[in-house]
Parts: C-alpha cells; structure tokens; sequence
C-alpha cells in the first residue's frame, strides 16, 4: 500500500482529507469557468462561501460545486421567466393592436357629424 510522503497516512486517506480542504481561488477557478477576481467579489458579497486568511479567500472544492449548481438552477428559472414573459408580452400586444382597430372605429363613430 503506497503511503503519502509527508505523512505516512496511506494515499487514498490523504486525498479524502484533501478534498475537505480548503484551495486558495487561484485554484478553485480550476473547477469552474470564473476567474479569480471574480470569485474574489462573489465571495466578499457572500455568495460564495468562502473564508478569508490575511490578504487570501480560500473555500472548498465542494463549495465551489455548490455555488455552480446554484448559478446553474438560476439561470434555468430566468430563462423560464423570461420565456413566460415574453408569451404574455406578445399576447398583450396582440390584445392592444386589436383594440386599436375597435377604438379608431368607435372614435369616427362617436364624433362624426349628423
């Protein structure tokens, strides 16, 4: 059985722990499609669960997943939104050009002369 080197721990021990660890955000963007600025700002908003340690954020590999699968769920929803919006918009104004028509009919209508 291979054993990590600064350890003694047998590897597959060592890897476990390290997934728990925590990774600066230079890292993390390893596991997303963000860069580390901003990372940095989604963290120092609280969006991203994070710590910071002197000048550095750090988070976990399992925090990061989170947060992309929060993104990824809001994104679905706004675009459902804005699908749903968009039916009820071009339904309106199918609504407002018909009674356009009607309402330039009934105008001549009320205001001709006798």
């Amino acid at each position: 059985m291979k054993t990590h080197p600064q350890t003694n721990k047998p590897e597959h021990a060592v890897q476990k722990s390290c997934s728990n660890a925590f990774i600066p955000l230079r890292e993390a963007t390893k596991y997303c499609d963000y860069s580390q600025e901003y990372l940095s700002l989604r963290a120092r908003q609280g969006k991203l669960r994070a710590i910071k340690i002197g000048r550095d954020w750090l988070t976990k590999k399992e925090w990061i997943k989170e947060y992309n699968q929060r993104v990824r769920s809001y994104t679905k929803n706004k675009k459902e939104v804005v699908q749903q919006t968009s039916k009820k918009q071009s339904l309106q104004e199918k609504r407002q050009k018909d009674n356009k028509g009607g309402t330039k009919k009934l105008k001549a209508f009320l205001f001709r002369r006798f």
